[in-house]
């Protein structure tokens, strides 16, 4: 794992101003290691994570879902699922998916 900024760069190939930028980001995220500590959630937090996502290993979305400690967190692995779930029946699910959390966000706001 990289834990400075400048080696960070340095292993993108970056030069000058982007040694600064990342050190603030390599530390701005230090400061937010939510595996680590838990996150309580008083809101529904819905993970849709693409088995066969090349760019985020779902491995990662289950232990994002396990630090959650909300009442109202599921996590659904999506099989054959790609890093954007682009299929038809992906877009649909997210979908259905964004319209059931704004449902509830209209029931809990204008109540």
């Amino acid at each position: 794992m990289v834990r400075s900024g400048r080696a960070l760069a340095s292993f993108l190939g970056l030069r000058g101003q982007w040694d600064i930028q990342a050190d603030s980001l390599i530390e701005d995220g230090a400061q937010h290691l939510v595996l680590d500590n838990g996150l309580e959630l008083p809101c529904p937090v819905r993970i849709l994570q693409g088995e066969g996502d090349a760019d985020v290993p779902w491995q990662h979305a289950l232990k994002t879902y396990h630090a959650l400690t909300g009442d109202d967190v599921t996590f659904e692995l999506i099989k054959h699922g790609d890093h954007r779930l682009s299929s038809e029946h992906n877009l649909a699910l997210l979908a259905e998916t964004a319209e059931a959390l704004c449902a509830y966000a209209d029931t809990r706001l204008l109540a």
